[in-house]
């Protein structure tokens, strides 16, 4: 029998028993601890199903095989294309409305009323881009606007560098001043053109008009309300959630944006102060790395005469018209046939808005008298608070994110003062301009087109470019032409020569008073500056007369001079953007004192060192002293503090400078006159507190009746528009208070101690700079 079948017993080998191994995970004493606390018995990695990775290129290709291959990609797994997941924000955001709901109404399914109304907000909002459509929109919109329109210029320049831009994939957000409706689809119309992908463009609910909103959303528009809330104090949080996550999905996909960052057309012809609450969801989305970057491009559009007319109804205090397609109907038979000129687009040079976001670190901080003035902080970020009445630049930002709210106030500033920069002055600018500024009573041809060439001059000097060329007394007869007998009125004198008279009445000023606005932002700076010289120097431009011989020279000091020039400041917070956020307005206002000088307008007074020293010597003591480069303090310190600042004289004896102050002080006249109207009105009326309403509708009776009477040096300065902006700077400067009670915002003047005082201050300065 084999030995591995008989029954004697074999001895057995004892097994060799295994190390004994220590699990690396921590021990739990169930006896000790809750059994719900113990490690889980699974995990969810170990439910991951591992696949195979097929289709990988074969070994005798190894660069393709390594090229596009990445050690996740095996363990991506599988989707289902038709299981469309739901954005979390947008599932939180109806959770959050149903529960709301349910507080105020237990009975009802609120959950799916919120989730009907949420797709209902999704559809009425989305853009449907039709690649088709715009094709055949840009063959229609080349045979239909050259009926009404003699050229759509644009740089060739400025294209070239917007195509290189765009072929980086990067998302683009296009963000220009808003002047017309044609805006919508004149830039799509462009970059068609130019074939340059079309972008997104934000529209406001009230173009959603049948017919036209189909036009508009295969063009790429899609539709946003103007106030994201429904009204009062509670936030639609479902209809913020939905467009922040429509905005963000578009930019994941490397979608384009057109932005309208002023939020509507412009009334007065200068650029309104910008709202941000579409700008903040970039911002957002760069910031925290959703999109890796977006390049910023400030556009600006220029038109030689408005299809849709003009404003002066709402600068009366009248109602702006609803939106209708009776109204868009005859608004287009009205200007098919009609003659407006031409139009030029600028694009400035896209700038990344991933740089953007670093730069703002190295920015300069405010000024203390400046922060002092506002309740400000001593950061950056406190010194861009004035220009918040203008607008809501935080709208989709939820609370406590300071930071991102004004990074999104320095873009939105710093892109509206590149746009104002960029635009072109049309000849329609140019003359209305002139005419309310220096030839108020009319002047004649030849006259004008002096002027029309010196104008042109000194925008060059300030890096402007015009719209248009030719001969000035061709362009000035053209540009009548297009503004027409209602505006600026012809006849000839006796010599035959073409005599101009700009209409000063009501309501048609207001019309001239806006073609002649977009030049005002060019020399505002200089214009202030002018002002403060004139209240602190004693001086009335507008009684100077050409041949009139001045042979004082007035002195003023340069600190008094400079604090004048920012209380002016202050109060025009709400009208102009002054300088960039990367600016800090002290330096600004140095460099306009040093051109003055430069230009004779201010020389400094001789001292005793001057008078008694020879020119030569001077010269030599100067590059001394450079070579040596001693620091001021040092010099101060050496002279034992006995450093007193030289006078500066205003240059009146010259008729060059003369002529220079009066046009100058007359820019900003009209604007500071409003301010002085708003301001003898609150120290004469506002002595208990009323609703603002009823004080917006008083305050413009009372400012056109002293239009009408003659009692203005400028009818022009009694815009409702700008009469509100007036407001909006003395709450700012906490002069006027305003609070809500019963549904009405109430407005009453400050009960702090020494609101009085800093009033007439302000009355002051704005009676003797508007002279």
């Amino acid at each position: 029998m084999p030995a591995q079948f008989s029954n004697r017993s074999v001895g057995r080998r004892n097994p060799r028993r295994k190390p004994t191994t220590v699990s690396n995970e921590v021990q739990y004493d169930t006896n000790m601890i809750a059994s719900f606390k113990m490690a889980p018995s699974f995990k969810a990695e170990e439910f991951m199903v591992k696949r195979p990775f097929m289709g990988q290129c074969c070994r005798c290709m190894p660069v393709s095989r390594e090229d596009f291959s990445e050690p996740t990609i095996a363990e991506s797994g599988m989707r289902n294309i038709l299981d469309v997941k739901p954005e979390l924000g947008v599932v939180e955001a109806i959770q959050r409305t149903a529960k709301d709901l349910d507080a105020q109404d237990p009975g009802t399914d609120n959950l799916a009323l919120v989730e009907k109304r949420a797709s209902r907000i999704i559809r009425k909002m989305k853009a449907s881009i039709s690649t088709v459509f715009i094709k055949f929109t840009g063959w229609f919109l080349l045979k239909f606007l050259s009926l009404m329109l003699r050229s759509v210029v644009v740089h060739k320049g400025q294209v070239a560098v917007l195509k290189k831009a765009a072929e980086r994939r990067m998302p683009m957000i296009y963000l220009p001043l808003h002047r017309s409706h044609l805006d919508y689809v004149l830039i799509t119309f462009l970059l068609w053109n130019f074939d340059i992908r079309a972008p997104h463009v934000a529209a406001g609910e009230n173009m959603d008009i049948p017919f036209f909103s189909l036009l508009m959303r295969s063009l790429g528009g899609f539709f946003i309300r103007r106030r994201l809330d429904n009204g009062g104090n509670q936030k639609d949080v479902l209809y913020r959630a939905i467009l922040h996550t429509y905005i963000l999905e578009l930019l994941k996909k490397g979608e384009s944006l057109e932005v309208f960052i002023e939020g509507g057309r412009t009334r007065t012809g200068r650029a309104i102060i910008p709202k941000g609450g579409l700008l903040s969801i970039v911002v957002e989305a760069c910031a925290e790395g959703i999109i890796p970057d977006a390049y910023i491009v400030p556009m600006s559009i220029s038109y030689d005469k408005l299809l849709e007319g003009n404003f002066c109804t709402e600068q009366m205090g009248g109602r702006k018209k609803a939106e209708s397609f009776g109204g868009a109907m005859r608004s287009i038979l009205r200007v098919i046939f009609g003659d407006f000129g031409s139009v030029r687009v600028d694009f400035a040079q896209p700038f990344s808005l991933h740089e953007f976001l670093k730069s703002c670190d190295t920015y300069p901080t405010p000024d203390l008298s400046y922060i002092s003035a506002h309740g400000g902080s001593d950061s950056f970020m406190s010194s861009m608070n004035l220009s918040q009445s203008g607008g809501s630049l935080s709208s989709l930002f939820t609370e406590g994110q300071d930071g991102n709210r004004m990074l999104v106030r320095a873009l939105a500033e710093h892109t509206v003062h590149t746009c104002t920069k960029t635009q072109a002055p049309m000849c329609s600018n140019i003359l209305a301009f002139l005419l309310l500024t220096k030839f108020r009573q009319g002047a004649t041809l030849p006259y004008i087109a002096v002027s029309v060439e010196w104008l042109k001059e000194q925008l060059k000097i300030h890096g402007q470019d015009v719209g248009f060329c030719g001969k000035p007394e061709d362009v000035i007869v053209y540009a009548q032409g297009l503004l027409g007998e209602n505006l600026v009125a012809r006849s000839l004198t006796d010599d035959q020569d073409l005599f101009l008279t700009p209409n000063l009445a009501l309501p048609a000023v207001f019309e001239l008073s806006y073609y002649a606005s977009s030049i005002t932002n060019i020399f505002v700076l200089e214009s202030i500056m002018v002002s403060a010289v004139v209240l602190e120097a004693g001086l009335s431009p507008s009684t100077w007369t050409p041949k009139q011989q001045i042979d004082q020279t007035p002195s003023v000091r340069r600190d008094v001079v400079m604090e004048t020039a920012r209380h002016i400041c202050d109060l025009l917070h709400a009208e102009f953007i002054l300088v960039p956020p990367c600016m800090r307005l002290a330096d600004a206002l140095v460099d306009k004192v040093e051109d003055f000088i430069s230009m004779e307008i201010l020389f400094m007074e001789e001292s005793e060192y001057d008078r008694t020293t020879d020119l030569a010597e001077r010269q030599w003591v100067e590059r001394l002293s450079k070579s040596l480069a001693y620091d001021e303090e040092d010099e101060e310190e050496g002279m034992g503090g006995r450093y007193v600042e030289r006078m500066l004289r205003v240059n009146v004896g010259l008729v060059d400078v003369r002529e220079k102050i009066q046009f100058l002080h007359a820019l900003l006249a009209p604007v500071l006159e409003s301010y002085l109207i708003t301001a003898c009105y609150i120290a004469e009326t506002l002595t208990v507190e009323m609703p603002e309403d009823d004080f917006m509708k008083k305050l413009g009776m009372f400012a056109q009746e002293r239009a009408r009477n003659k009692l203005v040096m400028y009818t022009e300065s009694c815009a409702v528009l700008t009469l509100k902006n007036a407001v909006s700077a003395f709450k700012n400067l906490k002069i006027m208070e305003t609070y809500k009670g019963a549904n009405l915002t109430m407005v009453g003047l400050n009960e702090h101690f020494g609101v009085r005082e800093r009033l007439e201050r302000y009355i002051e300065i704005l009676k003797v700079a508007r002279c």
